[in-house]
C-alpha cells in the first residue's frame, strides 16, 4: 500500500469528513505523526535557507580578508569563517539526507493512516458490506426469475392470440368478450343477448 499513490489524507477535507469529529486514538497518532513528518520538511528547507544565507556573508568575509597579513584580525576572521564553512557544510549534508528520507517517510506514514482508516470504517461496516451482498444476490436471482416470468409471458401469449384472434374475427370482439367474462365468473351470457347479436 505505501507504494501506491494515495493522496494526502491530512489535507483531505474528504477524509475529515469521514469521522464527523471523532476519531480513533490510534489514527489521531498517526496523524499527529505525519503532521509532524511535513512540519520537518518545513524546518529542514528553512534552516537550510537560514545557513546557505550565512555561508554567503561567510564567503563575503573570506573574499573581503584575502589578502590580509597571517597575524591580522582580518586573517583571523578570514580562518574563522573557513572553520564556520565548513561546520555549515556537514550541517547542510545531513540536513539534505534527512531531507531526501522525508518524501519516504510521509508516503509510508500516509499509507499507515490510510489503512488504519480502512480497518477502522470496514469493522463498522462489516454487517452491512454483508447485508448489501445478500441484497446483490437477492436482485441477481429476481432478475433471472423476470426473465423467465418474461419469456414465459411472450411464449403464453403468442400461443393464445391465434386463437382469440380467430374467435373475435368469427363470433365479434362483443361475443367474445362476454364468454372471457362468463369464463371469469364475472357475469353470465344470456342467449337474447347472443340471439340480438346475429339478428
Amino acid at each position: 500500500i505505501s507504494q501506491l499513490r494515495i493522496p494526502m489524507l491530512t489535507l483531505d477535507r474528504r477524509w475529515y469528513a469521514l469521522f464527523d469529529g471523532k476519531k480513533h486514538k490510534d489514527i489521531q497518532k498517526t496523524e499527529a505523526e505525519l503532521n509532524e513528518i511535513i512540519k520537518s520538511q518545513g524546518r529542514i528547507r528553512e534552516e537550510k535557507q537560514k545557513l546557505n544565507a550565512l555561508k554567503q556573508r561567510l564567503m563575503q568575509q573570506i573574499i573581503s580578508n584575502m589578502n590580509a597579513p597571517e597575524d591580522s584580525v582580518g586573517f583571523k576572521k578570514m580562518e574563522k569563517s573557513r572553520e564556520l564553512i565548513n561546520e555549515i557544510n556537514d550541517k547542510l549534508v545531513l540536513l539534505e539526507n534527512d531531507e531526501l528520507d522525508i518524501p519516504v517517510k510521509m508516503r509510508e506514514k500516509n499509507a499507515q493512516l490510510a489503512l488504519e482508516t480502512m480497518e477502522v470504517f470496514y469493522e463498522e461496516i462489516e454487517d452491512e458490506l454483508l447485508e448489501l451482498e445478500e441484497l446483490e444476490q437477492w436482485i441477481r436471482e429476481t432478475r433471472e426469475e423476470m426473465k423467465r416470468k418474461i419469456a414465459l409471458y411472450e411464449k403464453k401469449s403468442e400461443e393464445t392470440k391465434h386463437i382469440t384472434d380467430y374467435f373475435e374475427e368469427l363470433l365479434g370482439s362483443d361475443i367474445t368478450q362476454m364468454y372471457v367474462n362468463y369464463m371469469n365468473g364475472v357475469e353470465e351470457i344470456e342467449e337474447d343477448e347472443i340471439d340480438e347479436e346475429y339478428e
